[in-house]
Formats: structure tokens, sequence, C-alpha cells
């Protein structure tokens, strides 16, 4: 299955592992990731005004209400901090919004949301931040200003020029009934927009339904492996079970053994006190050595009866 046909909850997932100055480089890949991309990052960017303006609150609501006491209190720094970060988060909206909500384009540097949540992360765990914490913002900031002012505006002024027309033409027609012909031209823009989106959410449609049958497959075949894994598991407990119990016979069986040969041990030892003998050995050359000298000692009583 190919990447670019996952849906795209499933891609904005898989984008939201990521930092966004990695969603803003992986924006070029293609249309489908570049429109994934942009949207993210305009989000991320709206995330990080609401989460300024929630932070900068909920410190000026400790800080006391007179001036000359505000200046000597531990969280000035913070609220310093977060006004330096409002000024710059101004700044960026008077240089990227008009754009953004012409749909132009998107919040292009990507780097410059996670600074700024860097910096508003560090405000928020209430420890004095350092001196150079802006440093980095209002570098990033500068040049990705400049760099959009350079480089991509001139692109985008006809552009939205050409949108600023065509959004009057259309509240004109709208309000005004006077022209009828640009209504008529508006209405089969908006149905041929609606049958291409249409057609995309049937395409996708068909799409996720491919991707979840695989997974329903996938799901059958791995819960089989597991059935088969635990019979397999059970039969090896089991096996294991009566290896314990054989191991447990031959112990005892050892056992009794041990105790024979301690009992045999202990009735040569008290044979061997009767017999008055100071030693006596239990391998095979001994034995047959007594053995013979007791048929001598008897060969000789008897020549010795006969004479």
């Amino acid at each position: 299955m190919n990447l670019q046909d996952l849906p795209d909850v499933v891609m904005e997932k898989i984008f939201s592992y990521l930092t966004y100055n990695q969603i803003a480089e992986n924006r070029v890949v293609s249309r489908k990731f570049n429109e994934i991309g942009g949207e993210m990052l305009n989000r991320g960017y709206y995330m990080v005004e609401r989460f300024h303006r929630k932070s900068l609150k909920a410190v000026k609501s400790k800080l006391p209400r007179r001036e000359s006491e505000r200046k000597i209190h531990p969280l000035s720094r913070q609220c310093d901090v977060l006004v330096a970060v409002e000024t710059r988060l101004s700044m960026l909206s008077m240089t990227f919004i008009k754009y953004i909500e012409a749909r132009l384009c998107c919040f292009i540097p990507g780097k410059v949301i996670d600074e700024l949540l860097r910096v508003l992360r560090l405000v928020n765990t209430f420890v004095t931040p350092p001196h150079d914490i802006l440093q980095e913002l209002r570098d990033i900031t500068s040049m990705a200003m400049e760099h959009f002012d350079e480089k991509i505006v001139p692109h985008l002024k006809d552009k939205l020029v050409a949108h600023r027309a065509n959004a009057s033409s259309l509240m004109v027609a709208d309000y005004v009934g006077t022209n009828r012909t640009c209504c008529l031209s508006s209405n089969l823009v908006t149905y041929k927009n609606l049958f291409s989106v249409v057609r995309q959410n049937l395409f996708r449609t068909k799409s996720n339904r491919n991707f979840i049958t695989c997974i329903s497959l996938r799901s059958k075949r791995i819960t089989k492996r597991i059935k088969n894994n635990s019979r397999l598991i059970q039969l090896l407990k089991n096996k294991v079970g009566e290896q314990r119990r054989e191991i447990n016979k031959l112990r005892r069986v050892v056992q009794n053994w041990e105790a024979k040969f301690r009992d045999l041990s202990s009735e040569l030892r008290g044979l061997r006190e009767r017999s008055g003998l100071s030693s006596f050995s239990l391998s095979g050359d001994n034995i047959e050595e007594d053995n013979v000298t007791k048929v001598v000692t008897r060969n000789q009583l008897v020549k010795k009866r006969k004479l």
C-alpha cells in the first residue's frame, strides 16, 4: 500500500510525531504532503497564539497590582519574556495572516513555531528564564519575515489582488442581484468544486475500505498465530510437568539405592570387626587373592590329615 493512499487522519497522526520544522521541510514531497503540512502549520501557529494568551493571563494574575512591587516580584522576568513574545507574534501576524486567510500560503517557517513552543514551555515551568532565551527567537523570526517579504510576497501579490476581486464580485453577486451572469458563473465554479470534492471523497472512501479490509485480514492472521502459539505453550508446559515428575521418580530411586548402599556398607563394617581383619578392600584383585590363599590353606590341611 502506498503512503499517499492513507487517509488524511492517519497522515496527520504520523505528522504529529514530527516537529513543525520537519513538517515544513516535508511539504516538498508531494501535493498531499503540502496540503496536510500546511494545515498543520497553520493550526500550530494558532495554537501557539492561544497558548501564549493563556500563559500571559496566568502570569499576570499572580503579579501584584502595584507597578513598584511587580518589578521585584519573582515572576517579573516571565512577564517580560511573554510581552516580548507577544510583540514577535504581532509582527508575524502582520506578515503572514492576510495571505493565510486568503489561502494563498501557509505559515511557512515551522522552526519559528518550535522555538515559540520551547520558550513558552520554559516560561510555564516558573523557573527564572536565562537572559539569552529570546536571542534565537529574534534571529529566526527576523530572518523568516525578511525572506518572506523579499522572496515570496512578490509572487503572492497578484494572486492576492485576484482573490480580493473574486471575493468582492461574489459579495456583490450575493447581496446585489444586478449581475446574474456573475452569479451563474460563480455557481458553476462552486458546483465544479463540489463535484471535485465529492469525487475525492469517494476515492478516499474506497481507499479507506481497502485499508480497513487489509487491517481486518492482518488482525485475523495475528489472532490465529496467537491461538497456535498459546496451544504450543500449553503443550510445552505439559511436557515440562511430565519431565519434572520423571525427575522426581528418578530422585526417589537414587535415594533408595543410596540407602541400600549405606546399609550394605554398615553390614560390611560389622563383619570386618567380627572377623578381626584390619583392612578389607572390595576390589576384584584382592578378592581373587583371598580365594587363592583359602584354597591353598585347605589343601595343606587335607595333606596333613592324610599323613
